[in-house]
């Protein structure tokens, strides 16, 4: 999706046009996970257009559509919960003791504090981040480095 998008992007940049976008959820029957999105785009006094699916497919993850469950799962995630990490979305104040809010890139494998603003982040694709509360040992023993540069101690 993110390719289509920086596709209709870059056209709009070099152009100068005005673009009508949109974007379709498509299911298969009566699942409840959609099997991909319909993406859209004309431009308004031009010949560009742009109709293409996008499977609902990530790196590592096979899904049971039919139920929602998750067969297969070899991202990171299922490697922290592994371990026990209790990760929750919202950190209150007693486990904020415990847990952090952290940045991790998923390319290089380190993990950031979210509150730091650490300038390694700053040319990373969006694609490659995800945003996580959770205990430091746990992240430690799923693989993943600390930044050098926000966690200095």
């Amino acid at each position: 999706m993110k390719k289509i998008e920086n596709e209709i992007g870059e056209y709009i940049k070099d152009n100068l046009v005005k673009i009508i976008y949109r974007v379709t959820i498509k299911y298969k029957g009566k699942d409840q996970i959609p099997i991909g999105i319909l993406i859209e785009a004309q431009a308004i006094n031009d010949k560009f257009s742009i109709c293409r699916f996008c499977y609902n497919v990530q790196e590592g993850v096979k899904f049971q559509y039919s139920d929602g469950k998750i067969i297969k799962d070899s991202r990171i995630w299922s490697k922290i919960l592994e371990k026990g990490s209790k990760i929750t979305k919202v950190a209150n104040k007693k486990k904020s003791k415990v847990n952090e809010n952290y940045i991790i890139n998923t390319k290089t494998k380190k993990f950031h504090l979210l509150d730091k603003n650490c300038s390694k982040l700053d040319n990373v694709l969006l694609q490659n981040i995800q945003e996580t509360t959770a205990k430091q040992k746990d992240l430690l023993d799923a693989g993943l480095k600390r930044c050098k540069e926000c966690m200095k101690e």
